[in-house]
């Protein structure tokens, strides 16, 4: 057997610069999980609004059976927003926004019931002035 003398190349097998293959691959793995970490937030983020507003619907309930409990005159008003508010087929959203003005409704209602009471309390002592001098045959008044 003849050696055959010349050169032979004793480099290893080098492979191609993948790095640039890898940080991309990297990228796409951290954006997905980024990506879940942040569905899971606003998820977290919904429910808490959802809860919020369920308490603010039951805290309205309190305050207007509250107000009926002092006030029954105040039914007519009160009633109707009442049953909306524990209403199921309404939207919670719907709901909430009716909630958030009850306190402002209660109060008006109150001032306007107040207010209404003063008018016919003065209507009857103005009456009452009026007949109580005599002349109608009404009895006179003394205060």
């Amino acid at each position: 057997m003849a050696i055959i003398a010349g050169t032979v190349p004793t480099l290893p097998y080098q492979y191609g610069d993948s790095s640039a293959m890898i940080q991309s691959a990297r990228d796409l793995a951290m954006a997905g999980s980024q990506g879940i970490a942040d569905l899971t937030g606003q998820a977290k983020d919904y429910f808490k609004e959802q809860g919020e507003k369920k308490k603010a619907l039951k805290q309205a309930s309190s305050q207007i059976q509250a107000a009926l409990t002092l006030m029954p005159e105040l039914s007519p008003v009160l009633s109707g927003i009442s049953n909306n508010l524990k209403d199921e087929n309404i939207s919670l959203n719907d709901r909430f926004a009716e909630a958030s003005i009850v306190g402002d409704l209660i109060k008006n209602s109150i001032g306007a019931l107040q207010s209404q009471q003063m008018m016919n309390l003065r209507q009857q002592k103005f009456a009452a002035s009026q007949g109580g001098g005599g002349g109608e045959g009404g009895e006179e008044i003394v205060f």
